[in-house]
């Protein structure tokens, strides 16, 4: 049965993943209480884009292993791309109060939480989290996106800066600092002084070489525009004018850095 499970892995990973789940639901059928086997095939659903089935079973697995915060937390991450919040933060927690040590489940119920559209529960559940553990920049970065959708810039800006000196080279951290400040008030000077210090990198950030430009000055200019805001958010919006009015001579093309 180890070795079932293990070709359908190997299938999955070359690509033949209906293959895989065909025999790992064989498995399961003929041993259903085999929790490894169930593991597998909610991941496998899970990959497959069936993630309410994949919640099933990896949920199966949960009830069986009340103790194990990552047999928790699997149904939680599934209900998640399932598209049913609520019920995933009511999984994480679940995660949270089984093993308190267990950091992933604290950032996957604040993001839940927000995703649900319940900021302010996130920033409590977010500061639940760094009693037990300080502060990781996942979480800080899934809690300050909730303190801004709770207008608590004032609070999320100096937690940020910790964060941001605490944890200098990650790049997301830097820009949600950058971001909150956007909105805080601040003034001109001050903000435009902090996204050129990002932008200028330090040691941890090297600049990469400038590209060479063609020789011939009549080629058409092409202009890169990178975002994962090009959907329903305000910077699509705003990204129209520029396509609408750009020179005859000059180029664009859209790069989305959105998951999904």
């Amino acid at each position: 049965m180890r070795d079932a499970l293990e070709a359908a892995v190997r299938n999955a990973r070359g690509g033949r993943l209906a293959e895989a789940l065909a025999s790992v639901r064989a498995v399961v059928r003929t041993q259903p209480n085999d929790l490894e086997a169930r593991t597998v095939l909610g991941f496998l659903l899970s990959q497959a884009g069936e993630h309410d089935q994949a919640a099933h079973h990896l949920a199966r697995v949960a009830g069986a292993r009340p103790g194990d915060p990552q047999a928790l937390n699997n149904p939680a991450n599934a209900l998640m791309a399932a598209g049913r919040p609520m019920e995933a933060a009511d999984r994480f927690r679940a995660a949270n109060e089984a093993a308190p040590a267990y950091r992933p489940a604290w950032n996957g119920r604040c993001m839940a939480l927000l995703q649900a559209g319940d900021a302010a529960a996130a920033v409590e559940a977010s500061g639940l989290a760094l009693r037990h553990h300080g502060p990781w920049p996942e979480l800080m970065l899934s809690r300050s996106g909730a303190m801004l959708a709770c207008d608590r810039v004032a609070e999320a800006i100096p937690e940020l800066e910790r964060a941001v000196e605490a944890f200098p080279s990650h790049a997301l951290l830097r820009g949600s600092l950058l971001l909150a400040l956007n909105g805080s008030g601040a003034e001109p000077p001050a903000v435009a002084a902090a996204h050129r210090g990002y932008a200028q990198g330090g040691p941890e950030r090297a600049q990469p070489p400038a590209p060479d430009p063609e020789p011939d000055p009549d080629r058409p200019i092409v202009v890169g525009i990178l975002s994962a805001d090009l959907r329903t958010h305000s910077v699509a919006y705003f990204a129209r004018a520029i396509v609408e009015h750009r020179p005859s001579d000059v180029r664009l093309v859209a790069f989305s850095t959105a998951a999904q």
